[in-house]
Formats: structure tokens, sequence, C-alpha cells
């Protein structure tokens, strides 16, 4: 991931090898929920697609194929009570996530 995303984002990466590959990325911004949202935090949302973006591209997983997934509140399976992004990679994520 650039550098440019570094300062406003967090990245974590799970697996690799011989199971999917899981990357968390989180805005540092605080934002609960999608709902939370205003036009004034449009940019974080963009700026969290174009830093898993760049992270599948520079990992060469942008031709194969990679999932995100973002959940919300407790009926759509949020957890944390902050957005982030789950990105998945390196194996056929089928099934995986419904």
């Amino acid at each position: 991931m650039r550098n440019r995303f570094r300062r406003k984002i967090y990245l974590l990466v799970f697996g690799g090898g011989r199971t999917i590959t899981h990357v968390l990325l989180i805005p540092k911004q605080p934002i609960a929920t999608l709902n939370d949202l205003t036009a004034a935090d449009a940019a974080v949302i963009g700026k969290l697609l174009l830093a898993a973006t760049s992270w599948v591209k520079s990992q060469s997983f942008a031709d194969n194929g990679y999932r995100c997934v973002m959940t919300f509140n407790k009926d759509g399976g949020q957890t944390v009570s902050h957005i982030h992004l789950h990105l998945l990679a390196d194996r056929q994520t089928k099934g995986f996530v419904q």
C-alpha cells in the first residue's frame, strides 16, 4: 500500500500460503457504521477502496480477482463499531463469504 494511504488507513494482513489472504483495512477516522457517514466523510470510503486496489495490485492479485466485504450493524454481521473493509484474495473465495 502506498505511503499516501498509510497516514489515513491501518492495514492488517492475515493468512496467505495455503489459506485465503485476508486483509483488514481500517480507516483511522472513527465512523461506527455506514449509517453514520456524512457527505464530509465520503472521501474516507473512497480512500479505503483505493487503498484496497493499491494493495491487490502490489501483490499481483488484481487480475485473478478478489473480494471486498463490509458489514454494518448487528444483523449485517458487524462486530466492531468502526467501519472497516475485509479484502479476500489469493484463492477462489466462492462460499467463503455469502
